[in-house]
């Protein structure tokens, strides 16, 4: 049986008039029944797609679906080899990490959609099919694991410089790895790093941006997306192609000069800044109070300790932080 490719098969679909399974069979040279397999998986990964018996099937809304022949002339470097965009995928992070020692710096994987999207201490990313952004990007650091201390604040600047055109409500980020418009998460960074602890390694950047989430009880805190807090209409492949130019400049910056460039634009969206906090550690939590990011990228906080208020550097690891 030949693989379906389901962005193929989404193109092959409109919201204006039906499509017969049997016509689409004979388009992907495949059975009925695995038309109808493809499309079930679809829309169990949020495809709003009606199926009647007769007619065949067509979408609800028109998908606006990343292409890399759309995306590709937007790009600073426009080297074909960097970027990668498949159609469902368990996660970005994985195809990367899979891949890693073959890949060049900036090699950017692009899904359509995600089926086993990860998050920040292995919660799950809620990764419908042609809704959002969903990438990865690689990159090798030759100093080792302590040059990345950092790195998912930088690239949090990144995502506020690519979605703050777009917006008029306020952009901020949450320490360490979270984007908020008004509140509301709407971005986050998974890095994950390959290598020796004592030499070189390669760093897996994961990257979720909401840009038309629609409806979804699946996410277990307040969220939002672009489209929601917009007056612009939104290309999502020029978005995604600021978005990697912008990605690959910041990481190429960080690389050779650290988190210094980056503080104090990140200090100037800080969501938590000389707020009331808890940080949570495991079954501890106590509460302090919000004073920026070191240098090096560590949560200050002010820490009350008898009749004395403490400075303390807190660091990421299994450390949450949520309003007090």
């Amino acid at each position: 049986m030949s693989r379906i490719d389901h962005s193929e098969l989404i193109k092959s679909l409109s919201a204006s008039q039906f499509i017969s399974g049997e016509d689409l069979a004979n388009r992907f040279g495949v059975s009925r029944t695995a038309i109808a397999k493809q499309i079930k998986l679809l829309q169990d990964n949020g495809v709003d797609i009606f199926s009647v018996h007769r007619s065949g099937y067509r979408l609800n809304n028109e998908i606006d679906l990343l292409d890399a022949v759309t995306l590709l002339p937007e790009l600073i470097n426009k080297d074909k080899s960097l970027l990668h965009i498949e159609s469902l995928i368990d996660s970005t992070n994985d195809y990367v990490k899979e891949r890693v020692t073959n890949l060049s710096d900036g090699f950017v994987c692009l899904a359509q959609g995600q089926k086993k999207g990860r998050g920040r201490q292995g919660k799950r990313w809620v990764s419908p099919f042609g809704s959002n952004i969903y990438l990865s990007m690689k990159w090798h650091f030759e100093l080792g694991f302590q040059s990345l201390s950092g790195l998912s604040l930088a690239i949090g600047v990144a995502t506020v410089r690519t979605i703050k055109p777009f917006v008029a409500l306020p952009v901020t980020l949450k320490w360490p790895n979270d984007v908020y418009i008004d509140g509301k998460k709407v971005s986050g960074t998974l890095v994950e790093v390959s290598g020796n602890s004592d030499g070189s390694c390669d760093a897996i950047i994961g990257i979720g941006l909401n840009v038309n989430m629609g409806e979804s009880k699946e996410i277990d805190q307040p969220w939002t997306d672009l489209t929601k807090n917009s007056q612009k209409l939104i290309n999502k492949n020029t978005l995604a192609a600021t978005f990697i130019n912008n990605l690959r400049q910041t990481v190429a910056q960080f690389s050779s000069e650290g988190l210094a460039p980056f503080v104090e634009e990140w200090e100037d969206h800080d969501h938590f800044r000389d707020k009331p906090i808890f940080i949570v550690n495991g079954k501890n939590q106590y509460q302090c109070i919000a004073r920026g990011i070191s240098p090096t990228g560590a949560l200050l906080v002010d820490v009350a300790e008898g009749d004395k208020t403490v400075r303390k550097e807190l660091f990421g690891g299994e450390i949450s932080v949520k309003t007090a």
